[in-house]
């Protein structure tokens, strides 16, 4: 008669790491006969949580060996596990399965299966048992690989994970220098897919995110099949004993999986994540003083012009927050381009060369270790500590422009031909957007005007056109209108927030009336940060009038700066144009024919940069494409403008290609939005 004995499971919260500090497997402490206790060591589960977090859940079990089998304990409740066997002796494995036959000697094969169910991916363990000894102490043998798919069809039902080496099967536990033991990924092994199988029931809102165990190694390149979608990386990533890699998020777009949209959520313990090419990650800190969370960034730069983008996506109040962001590049390679915009967090440079840093850590520190070159340093916000050996060649402070009223520095000021006092840089903003009093009003005296005074100093002042001042002739309006979308549709209802539902009601069928351009401040996402950002307007072609002047921002204390760099964007009112033609604007083609973009469209800003008051003609110039191909800028993106050189003043000028061109110049509105502009002081 086989004696049933029960498994008490003593967990901790287990978390698999890379930390060098590894317990080994211990000889068991004597302990009631019936009872296996056993412990994982760190802390560690079967169950995976995006921070890396393990515990036991149902449905686990392990399997033990008891002198000529493996006999399988199942968890029931709690920490318990129940099974039978004559006796226990060699050793137990995580998760149970099809485990090769132990000898008695040496250490044992373990088994890695090729396929699994949604949910039941589990890192291998291995615990050792001593004599008739009930207690169990489990180690890490391998690690775990994280994807997170969104967007996947409710059509597909498996994910596949296929390297250039075998990872499933069975595979001989090898003692290691420190006393650990673990399974290395083989050539000899032909089996080199896991496949994990759903339904899209288990998914939330069509995403899901998928372990895979992995041997240790280094894995050259992978490949991962959702459905249809499907994504080769070559990118170089390497496993350890107890690490849990996050992989980038991917998105299903058709045939295709694409790379991008990562956040990370740092838990109070280390993660490992590698990272291939240019990546934009966001980092969410938790929002608790919390002086253990770390993330470690195994950074593997593109061959040229490779740039990371860290993030700190906490919108919470997390400003005390202790969390850490460790930047280690493979191979100690130069990375052409670092952007920090992480106030909450600690980022240390553990490796590298870079050739640009821009860094905003606010209350937080940017760490530059010993052994690192950085060539170019900008620094927006924070405190920077250098480490002795560490090489920063050039440091500059970047002071931003955001538009936003807490960063507000100027002296209160009337804008006399509308009676408005100016306090804040809300302000400035128009109601109604189209024909409102600050914009338009009084066109021989509506000389509308901002001064980022004590701050970037750059100022602005509508131009004069033929002696009079107003938006129709050009100007840098501050705005806070957004909402996505460019089609008509979406103008009567951008129309009807702003100007009411009556405005649209009473003008149905009145193209003239409802127009774009009562949207001519929009843009079709948030603001770049805040609430708050300026939209330009203006341009001069073949058909301007010699008396135009193009818009331009200056430094009104008439000293020669560098202006680091802006992000700009489209706005509605130029997208639904670009890419609907010049007709869908209240049925006027403003002297054209444009239809829509093609291969050969482009629609792009200048910016003509003047070293002195003097300059007549420019000295420098910069270009930024809105448009390329058919493809538009949807989102904000970063233009350098360093290139301009120092300069007192910088004018705006936007053209297009030939198809663009009408009876009367530019078919497209001139119109751009911009946020966030940077200035070099030094240090």
């Amino acid at each position: 008669m086989k004696i049933k004995h029960y498994l008490y499971l003593a967990m901790t919260a287990l978390v698999m790491t890379n930390c060098s500090q590894e317990e080994e497997l211990q000889d068991i402490q004597q302990e009631s006969f019936g009872t296996l206790t056993a412990t994982i060591e760190g802390s560690s589960r079967s169950a995976v949580t995006d921070g890396g977090v393990f515990s036991w859940t149902s449905g686990d079990a392990i399997s033990v060996w008891n002198g000529s089998q493996y006999v399988d304990y199942t968890w029931s409740s709690g920490d318990n596990f129940t099974g039978s066997a004559n006796q226990i002796s060699g050793y137990a494995i995580y998760p149970q399965g099809n485990h090769p036959s132990y000898s008695g000697n040496g250490l044992p094969q373990v088994n890695l299966s090729a396929s699994y169910t949604y949910g039941s991916t589990n890192a291998i363990m291995l615990a050792k048992v001593q004599g008739n000894s009930n207690n169990l102490s489990f180690s890490h043998l391998g690690g775990l690989m994280r994807f997170t798919i969104k967007d996947i069809p409710s059509s597909a039902t498996t994910f596949t994970f296929t390297a250039n080496s075998g990872i499933t099967g069975n595979f001989q536990v090898e003692p290691q220098n420190d006393g650990s033991n673990v399974i290395k990924a083989t050539t000899s092994n032909s089996n080199q897919s896991v496949t994990i199988s759903f339904d899209n029931s288990q998914l939330i809102d069509g995403t899901g995110t998928f372990y895979v165990p992995l041997p240790v190694g280094t894995y050259t390149g992978f490949t991962i099949t959702v459905g249809n979608c499907s994504y080769t990386s070559q990118a170089t990533n390497t496993i350890k004993r107890r690490t849990l890699l996050l992989m980038p998020t991917f998105t299903c777009d058709g045939t295709q999986l694409t790379k991008g949209g990562n956040a990370f959520t740092l838990e109070n313990t280390e993660q490992d994540m590698n990272v291939s090419g240019d990546e934009t990650l966001v980092i969410e800190t938790p929002n608790s003083n919390d002086a253990n969370a770390k993330l470690n960034l195994n950074y593997a730069p593109a061959e040229e012009n490779a740039t990371l983008n860290i993030s700190d996506g906490q919108t919470g109040d997390s400003q005390d927050s202790k969390a850490k962001v460790v930047v280690d590049v493979k191979n100690n390679n130069t990375v052409a381009e670092l952007n920090i915009d992480a106030p909450t967090l600690t980022v240390e440079l553990a490796s590298g060369t870079y050739e640009t840093i821009t860094a905003k850590t606010a209350k937080q520190t940017l760490i530059i270790k010993s052994g690192v070159t950085v060539k170019n340093l900008k620094v927006i916000g924070g405190k920077v500590e250098i480490e002795k050996g560490a090489d920063v060649k050039s440091q500059t402070q970047l002071r931003v422009l955001t538009f936003e009223d807490v960063d507000a520095k100027f002296e209160p000021y009337t804008l006399d031909y509308a009676d408005v006092e100016i306090t804040t840089w809300s302000d400035l903003i128009d109601d109604p957007q189209y024909g409102g009093p600050l914009t338009y009003a009084d066109m021989m005296s509506a000389m509308y005007t901002w001064y980022d005074e004590g701050n970037t100093e750059l100022s602005h002042i509508f131009p004069e056109v033929y002696g009079s001042y107003c938006y129709w002739s050009g100007g840098h309006a501050i705005s806070n209108y957004w909402g996505a979308g460019y089609s008509n549709e979406d103008r009567n209802t951008h129309i009807a927030k702003y100007y009411g539902e009556d405005y649209v009601t009473e003008n149905a069928g009145n193209d003239s009336m409802l127009g774009w351009f009562n949207l001519q401040l929009m843009t079709p996402i948030q603001p770049h940060s805040g609430e708050n950002f300026a939209v330009h307007f203006g341009y001069s072609d073949f058909f301007s009038m010699s008396g135009e002047t193009l818009p331009e921002i200056f430094f009104a204390d008439g000293e020669a700066r560098v202006i680091d760099h802006m992000y700009v964007t489209n706005t509605n009112y130029v997208l639904n144009q670009l890419m609907c033609g010049v007709g869908s604007e209240a049925g006027n083609t403003f002297g054209g024919s444009y239809t829509g973009p093609t291969e050969n469209s482009w629609y792009k800003i200048t910016a003509y940069g003047y070293a002195s008051w003097d300059d007549e003609e420019p000295t420098s110039e910069a270009e930024f494409y809105l448009l390329d191909g058919t493809t538009p800028v949807l989102d904000w993106e970063k233009w350098n403008l360093s290139e301009l050189g120092a300069v007192v003043r910088v004018k705006f000028n936007l053209s297009g290609s030939e198809d663009m061109s009408g009876s009367y110049g530019l078919t497209i509105p001139a119109y751009f939005a911009y946020d966030d502009v940077a200035v070099s002081f030094e240090n």
